[in-house]
């Protein structure tokens, strides 16, 4: 009877540590699916979108979908310990992003490593959050990882260049340029036809004449003398402030205790 109860509690325990084992990921898998969100052709579309981002900017882009966060673990943390435990990322400094979804309480994690901390800061995953979560909220997953990678290739592109989006450098985004440029399109179409036009119309009833004297009205002009005096001046001066360069911009990447950038959040 002992046997059997200790038989029991030692399968309890191996099957308590089979549903709580951390899992384990291929370094060269950079699209895990492992609740059937997306199909294999919209794998492999992201997969090729990230292997051409990786060749262009030397840092990787993980998307893992799981089903539950670790035991005990925020969803920040738990995508750090995947990071770290899979020896993800890109050359020595192990540069990548991994975008971590679990399915169980729709948990959402991004953890930044290496130049991806400088690439995307705190500013940066704000505004790309912006972007690509509307799409997760409508269960259009392939959508919303598309944009995720699509965004991270503007903000390496920008980074590259040395001027990283950042508070002090507002992202824009391409719906919010096309919408400027189509604005600006209608605004000179208007000036350029409409205001001649009225001009146009406004003088069809006037009538030329050979002098300007005759555009005056007879009497109502009647110039005697002429004088400039100086009355006052009014002068204000406004003190410039110098910018102070070791000063805190409220900008960059907030690291944590395990050397990760990222945000986390609910989707």
């Amino acid at each position: 009877m002992k046997k059997i109860i200790f038989t029991i509690f030692l399968l309890t325990i191996l099957s308590m540590s089979f549903i709580f084992a951390e899992d384990t990921y291929d370094n060269t898998e950079y699209v895990v699916d492992s609740q059937n969100k997306l199909s294999q052709s919209e794998i492999d579309d992201l997969n090729n979108m990230i292997l051409e981002f990786k060749e262009k900017y030397r840092s990787d882009i993980y998307i893992i979908i799981r089903d539950r966060l670790y035991p005990g673990k925020s969803s920040r943390l738990t995508a750090e310990a995947i990071y770290d435990d899979n020896d993800f990322g890109h050359g020595e400094d192990k540069s990548g992003v991994l975008l971590m979804l679990s399915m169980e309480d729709r948990d959402y994690a991004i953890v930044t490593t290496g130049k991806a901390i400088t690439a995307l800061t705190d500013y940066g995953l704000g505004k790309i959050e912006d972007e690509f979560l509307p799409y997760l909220k409508k269960d259009k997953y392939y959508e919303g990882f598309a944009e995720f990678i699509d965004l991270n290739t503007e903000f390496f592109k920008e980074y590259r260049r040395g001027k990283p989006f950042d508070v002090n450098h507002k992202y824009r985004s391409s719906k919010s340029r096309m919408k400027a440029e189509i604005a600006i399109v209608v605004i000179s179409l208007v000036i350029g036809i409409f205001i001649p036009f009225t001009f146009t119309f406004a003088m069809k009833t006037a009538k030329r004449e050979k002098f300007a004297m005759e555009y005056v009205k007879e009497g109502s002009f009647n110039l005697n003398t002429k004088k400039d005096r100086y009355l006052y001046s009014n002068v204000t001066r406004t003190k410039i402030q110098k910018s102070n360069s070791s000063g805190s911009s409220g900008g960059g990447s907030t690291i944590s205790s395990s050397g990760h950038g990222g945000s986390s959040g609910k989707f």
